[in-house]
């Protein structure tokens, strides 16, 4: 996501999101403390938030959410995006007295930066990492990419699955990818008898 000064739009209410989805960022007990998180540094202003979560745990549609609730200087992937840039954008959410929320895979302590003034401005910034996915998290993540292909799953194949999948959310959609390949070349529906080939 390019950094820039979101225009606002109509914010989704919290009650109607949590355990549910806001677009295609599924909530759950796991996540839920982030978007609230999100919802309080809009109430601040000029609040800043570092969020930080591995691969495909919804930082980015997280993001998409923050830019509903009004205007602030939202960067996605910041550990890559230089420092003068991040220099440059934090001096214009405060310029415009406007929230700023950078996300990154990792947290800013494990950073290289260079530029003691960014270092330790970024180290100021409240900091919130998305958790593994708990079993509502792994469950809901198993539908969706699945629906994503066109694909269903049973429900005593997907209990099994909770118990033994990797808790990471590249594992779970990994598991997906698997388990509708083998569907696909099977000619058959998403089964307990099926997914026991694979785990």
């Amino acid at each position: 996501m390019k950094s820039e000064i979101m225009s606002r739009q109509i914010a989704l209410p919290i009650d109607a999101i949590v355990n549910g989805e806001i677009g295609r960022l599924i909530i759950t007990n796991c996540n839920e403390f982030i978007v609230r998180r999100i919802d309080q540094i809009f109430q601040k202003s000029s609040g800043q938030l570092l969020l930080s979560g591995a691969g495909r745990s919804g930082k980015s549609t997280m993001l998409k959410y923050a830019a509903t609730l009004g205007d602030a200087v939202i960067i996605d992937d910041a550990q890559n995006s230089g420092e003068e840039f991040l220099f440059a954008q934090w001096n214009l959410a405060r310029e415009k007295n406007i929230p700023l929320i950078f996300a990154s895979q990792r947290p800013a302590f494990e950073w290289q930066m260079t530029l003691p003034d960014l270092k330790s401005r970024i180290g100021s910034m409240d900091w919130v990492e998305i958790a593994p996915p708990d079993d509502e998290m792994v469950e809901n993540l198993l539908q969706k990419h699945l629906n994503d292909r066109g694909a269903t799953i049973y429900d005593e194949a997907s209990a099994y699955l909770i118990k033994r999948i990797e808790r990471s959310y590249m594992a779970v959609e990994q598991c997906a990818i698997e388990i509708n390949r083998l569907a696909l070349e099977q000619k058959s529906p998403i089964t307990l008898p099926l997914v026991r080939q694979i785990y």
